[in-house]
């Protein structure tokens, strides 16, 4: 399972080098100010609307941007990464946040688990089913800016690629109480996988002004 496998093969992981969980400063705080607020399209995606805020499991969280979104939404998070590596990066990043007072409310919203996303959807229990799961695996990316490119071969360096994202897909579908939604570029490949179960759930999709679909 990406980084874990390449630590059972005896390979060292290298150091991340830029690519940071970083919830105080840069990108994700200007678009904590000025990010649009309930009008983003992940925001419409997880069904929030009015005084609604579904519980929220992003169980491929990555650096934690979007789940960082949603908790300053006013969702509460639950961010599940199997990396040892982005997991380490994701909780420095939490404790940060907590300590600085323009986002410790934030933060206290947002809690990290380390574990195979598959299984920690296994074994949730009945009462604790979160209304949403948010699933972004990665794909092959062709983005073309230099600095898009520079931190996603970072970023994947460390963790690797997705092969099992239909069981993931499977494992969210069984698990949700109300909703899925997968995050994909709209050159990215569908995820194959009960695809009539999917659309039973469908309703709408939007699409950002950066190109990601975002499919309730």
């Amino acid at each position: 399972m990406r980084a874990e496998r390449r630590a059972s093969a005896g390979y060292r992981q290298k150091a991340p080098g830029p690519v940071m969980a970083d919830f105080v400063t840069g990108a994700v705080a200007h678009r904590r100010k000025f990010g649009g607020g309930k009008g983003q399209m992940i925001a419409k995606a997880v069904g929030i609307k009015g005084s609604i805020r579904p519980s929220v499991a992003d169980v491929t969280a990555g650096l934690g941007r979007d789940s960082f979104v949603l908790a300053t939404l006013g969702c509460e998070v639950e961010m599940v990464e199997r990396s040892p590596v982005i997991h380490c990066l994701l909780e420095s990043g939490l404790k940060i946040a907590q300590e600085d007072s323009e986002t410790a409310d934030i933060a206290e919203r947002m809690r990290l688990e380390h574990a195979d996303s598959i299984e920690w959807l296994a074994r949730v229990a009945d009462t604790q089913r979160p209304d949403v799961v948010y699933v972004d695996p990665m794909f092959p990316h062709t983005d073309k800016t230099a600095q898009v490119k520079k931190e996603m071969a970072v970023f994947r360096d460390v963790v690797g690629e997705d092969p099992d994202a239909e069981a993931l897909l499977r494992a969210a579908l069984d698990c949700a109480e109300y909703r899925v939604v997968v995050k994909r570029s709209r050159k990215a490949p569908e995820i194959s996988g009960p695809v009539s179960k999917v659309l039973r759930r469908v309703s709408s999709c939007w699409v950002s002004p950066a190109g990601m679909t975002f499919t309730r």
